[in-house]
């Protein structure tokens, strides 16, 4: 398990480096845009000043930087745009949410009024649902929850064979989106448990939804 466990720190590791690496990318290509117009039409008007002088050179000098200059604001143009869609297309690529309703509680209580699991004062607080037929790989597992100042403690998500556990965090604004990092599952049509591993006084969170994203390996 706590090889398991190491291996899933790692690639959720390197799936947020991925991310920040590429959104840096995106805003690179972004705000290279708008110098490289400017630097576009100043070389304009200093081949048209050069080609007006009859200063040849300097003129073709200006042409060859112009459009090596527009070469660079396609090349940022496209590379903006793909980073975009891509991102867009992750956004919204495969997500799977696990009906509270369809939940097995023990310790746990669904409140009807609010849609949300309540109750988690204790250790063997937990709620349980069978996977959907999901293909073997790697699941970012969001969580959406409030947790109070006096609320808290530590989440564990929990398949058949691996785990993953996260503290969980005050929320200031009624229910947000927490993503614990990368739970790999073995058996798609198996067991996935959510549960409290450690409990402050105030109990662990009142969870609004379980969601898990396929991760591309």
């Amino acid at each position: 398990m706590a090889a398991s466990s190491g291996s899933q720190e790692k690639s959720t590791s390197e799936t947020a480096l991925a991310r920040l690496r590429a959104d840096f990318e995106a805003a690179l290509a972004r705000a290279s845009v708008e110098p490289l117009k400017l630097r576009i039409t100043e070389l304009q008007a200093a081949e048209k000043r050069a080609a007006a002088a009859w200063d040849w050179e300097q003129a073709l000098a200006a042409r060859e930087k112009r459009q090596r200059a527009e070469m660079d604001l396609a090349s940022a143009e496209k590379l903006s745009l793909l980073l975009g869609t891509v991102k867009e297309l992750e956004a919204t690529r495969g997500k799977i949410d696990l009906p509270l309703t369809q939940a097995t509680l023990e310790g746990v209580k669904y409140d009807d009024s609010r849609k949300a699991l309540t109750d988690w004062r204790t250790t063997s607080s937990r709620a349980m649902w069978t996977l959907p037929d999901l293909p073997p790989g790697g699941y970012e597992v969001v969580l959406r929850y409030t947790s109070s100042a006096t609320q808290g403690g530590t989440v564990r998500v929990q398949e058949q064979f691996y785990s993953l556990n996260a503290d969980t965090h005050i929320t200031l604004a009624g229910p947000e989106d927490h993503l614990l990092g990368t739970l790999r599952v073995r058996t798609g049509s198996g067991p996935l448990v959510v549960s409290a591993s450690k409990v402050s006084k105030g109990g662990l969170m009142d969870l609004y939804g379980v969601q898990l994203v396929p991760v591309n390996e």
